[in-house]
């Protein structure tokens, strides 16, 4: 109980000292500014990466008919000391500036004084905690392989500290903080030594695929997206693997609590919809220099679209559907600037997931047990259903209600276990599991932390290309949705959707797509050379 006592003041210091850092940040520019006849179009907060064009959604928007859509793209190279430029329009030109129509544009770069300081507070704070992780991981399993897997998070931190320009990781140490309880989830109700055992090369395994993709997608994003023949390409890759997956799961996949979605090859148990929901996002959001109504990415789009949605349907997997159906409409949104075509897509894609709800029995099933016998929707989003099935399908929520407030308290309980024989304790249910061991309030904790994310990601993406922007808004959309889904699942306030909490829950599958859309929100295009020459001021013009 000391540990959890420790542990919980630590996160109340890095949720504070993590929402200092971003308030203090607030104003920081980083982007270039745009100015014509001393009349500025940007104030240096659209990020590092600055469009111009008649669309609404560019930084600088031109009404002039001849200006195209996205009529060019501006960026700064900081270690040849000029202004990168792509121009997608015909009728622009480039000396002192760039002249397009009735417009002379200038560019400069922004002075910033004060640049990211106190950044190692959270990181400190993250290493700490790991540390105490460690200790109670040891103390309950008698086993010093138990503490490699966080071992490996400490190296993981301390690496994306260094590389970093803004040396602020921290979503990297939230991440690293979620991992140290994926650790406990996997390691959950294991006595015997054989069990142990294997249960610690499953957590090294899934904290090393979680961390080294994060790693990886990083490195992928620093290429040049902004290369319309790349977007083809990776769209037609993209979705020739979607199409290779879905024909694999439905040829080789196991039922496994009502839905088809499991294969095993070589003893190691994955789920293709992880892969598949990855790639429908790529799909849909790449590319970003074509407006997302034309007829060829229109075609894609739809065609891909039907093809994951039917995919759900036939597997049964509710958490799946719903997830391909928050893809669709941030899609929409960030890709479409009209907003009636806009409005329509999105209210076909609602109705196509209402009627896959119907056509479902076993989303029928679960909804229905959700509302339980005359109630309303309102009290069934107060749990109220649960409890009109105590023995049927509120069995895992009251057992998870009892383990996370009654049994665990406020500093948590190891001594008895109200999960025990409760399926899917450590993934589907897991966020009980944790509270049971370390406190109810490690719940309020986490949601906490979940909302240093969302602000921090806000904040960052004026370090961002405009392709990570994008990607980094639907990666932290999936990961909110998926946690949304999974908690409030856990404690009957909405129907079980089989959804695991990312970084949290049991499972080496969720750790391809969560480890990748973790790396998304954590990327960051501004090198240390384009921080340095924002220090000093480099004003120079085109």
């Amino acid at each position: 109980m000391t540990i959890n006592i420790l542990q919980d003041f630590i996160l109340i210091l890095f949720i504070v000292s993590s929402f200092w850092l971003i308030y203090r940040e607030r104003d920081l520019r980083l982007g270039i500014l745009v100015s014509e006849d001393k009349w500025k179009h940007t104030n240096g907060k659209q990020g590092i990466v600055t469009t111009i064009g008649r669309s609404a959604s560019n930084d600088v928007k031109l009404k002039e008919h001849s200006v195209s859509r996205l009529q060019a793209v501006i960026s700064y190279n900081a270690k040849s000391h000029k202004y990168d430029m792509t121009e997608y329009g015909k009728l622009g030109s480039c000396a002192n500036g760039y002249h397009i129509a009735n417009h002379s544009l200038q560019f400069n770069l922004p002075r910033e004084e004060r640049c990211f300081e106190f950044g190692f507070i959270p990181t400190v704070l993250s290493l700490l905690f790991i540390f105490l992780q460690g200790i109670s991981t040891f103390n309950q399993l008698q086993n010093y392989q138990a503490i490699i897997p966080h071992f490996i998070l400490v190296v993981f931190v301390i690496v994306t500290w260094g590389i970093r320009a803004d040396k602020q990781p921290i979503t990297e140490s939230i991440f690293a903080v979620f991992l140290t309880y994926y650790i406990d989830a996997t390691l959950y109700g294991l006595t015997t030594k054989e069990d142990i055992e294997k249960g610690i090369f499953s957590a090294v395994i899934g904290v090393t695929f979680y961390t080294l993709l994060s790693l990886a997608i990083r490195c992928f994003l620093r290429f040049d997206m902004d290369k319309h023949n790349l977007h083809i390409n990776l769209r037609i890759l993209s979705v020739i693997v979607i199409i290779f997956f879905i024909i694999i799961n439905l040829a080789l996949a196991k039922e496994k609590n009502g839905a088809y979605n499991w294969i095993s090859l070589g003893g190691i148990t994955f789920q293709p919809s992880e892969i598949v929901k990855l790639l429908f996002a790529f799909v849909l959001i790449v590319p970003s220099t074509k407006h997302f109504n034309s007829i060829d990415n229109l075609i894609i789009t739809l065609g891909i679209s039907i093809i994951c949605f039917v995919y759900g349907l036939i597997i049964k997997d509710i958490g799946a559907l719903l997830q391909f159906g928050i893809v669709f409409v941030i899609a929409v949104l960030l890709q479409n600037s009209n907003i009636l075509y806009s409005i329509l897509m999105i209210v076909a894609g609602i109705a196509g997931c209402k009627g896959v709800l119907y056509i479902s029995s076993t989303a029928s099933s679960r909804i229905e047990g959700w509302l339980g016998e005359n109630n309303t929707l309102f009290e069934s989003l107060t749990a109220s259903g649960i409890f009109d099935n105590p023995y049927d399908y509120g069995y895992q929520s009251i057992h998870s209600l009892v383990a996370a407030f009654k049994n665990g308290g406020l500093f948590g309980n190891t001594e008895f276990n109200a999960l025990k024989g409760i399926e899917a304790a450590n993934s589907d249910l897991v966020t009980s599991m944790i509270a049971q061991k370390h406190g109810s309030l490690v719940i309020y904790f986490i949601l906490g932390l979940y909302l240093v994310l969302i602000v921090n990601t806000i904040f960052t993406l004026r370090q961002k290309s405009k392709i990570q922007q994008v990607f980094s808004c639907i990666g932290i959309a999936l990961i909110v949705f998926a946690m949304s889904l999974n908690l409030c699942g856990t404690f009957g306030i909405v129907a079980l959707t089989g959804v695991v909490s990312p970084a949290l829950s049991d499972g080496i599958s969720a750790a391809i797509s969560y480890g990748c859309l973790f790396g998304v929100i954590s990327s960051s295009a501004m090198s240390k050379e384009y921080l340095n020459t924002i220090r000093k001021g480099d004003l120079n013009n085109v």
